[in-house]
């Protein structure tokens, strides 16, 4: 996998990560409409509140071209 494909990947993770704990709605809901397992995105918020900031989880090093 390039860097680039792992920096989309990650986006993607922070992204859901970010619109999970800005939505009231269920984790499943979110979950199927981003296409992930519940269980994934589950497990994604929580490395987040671990880390104190759903920012820090990720650190994207350069931008893609």
């Amino acid at each position: 996998m390039t860097a680039c494909a792992v920096g989309r990947k990650e986006a993607s993770r922070r992204d859901a990560v970010d619109l999970m704990l800005a939505d009231d709605r269920p984790i499943r809901q979110i979950a199927e409409q981003l296409g992930f397992s519940h269980e994934t995105l589950r497990s994604w918020v929580r490395d987040a509140r671990r880390a104190g900031d759903p920012k820090l989880l990720i650190d994207l090093r350069a931008p893609c071209r």
